[in-house]
């Protein structure tokens, strides 16, 4: 049986190959397919958490975001980031 590290991994490895989609809508139906599998083969799969994980990529696309921004000489206090999915 799959446990909550082996999902906390899925959602990495997902998370960390996002460049793997052609489309986010691809990336978010593959995520919405994969956490409905989980949740029959385990009852307590949380299936927002992972979607939340595979989604949060704020510790390399954020980072990537606010060097940017200060490269280009603007108050990263001023600029907010913000997911969509």
């Amino acid at each position: 049986m799959l446990t909550k590290t082996h999902f906390e991994k899925i959602a990495e490895i997902i998370l960390n190959n996002t460049y793997n989609f052609k489309s986010l809508a691809l990336k978010c139906e593959f995520i919405d397919q994969m956490s409905d599998y989980f949740v029959s083969i385990n009852p307590n799969f949380d299936k927002t958490k992972f979607v939340d994980a595979c989604h949060n990529s704020k510790s390399s696309l954020e980072k990537s975001f606010k060097d940017e921004v200060k490269k280009r000489g603007f108050d990263t206090n001023k600029i907010e980031f913000v997911h969509i999915r």
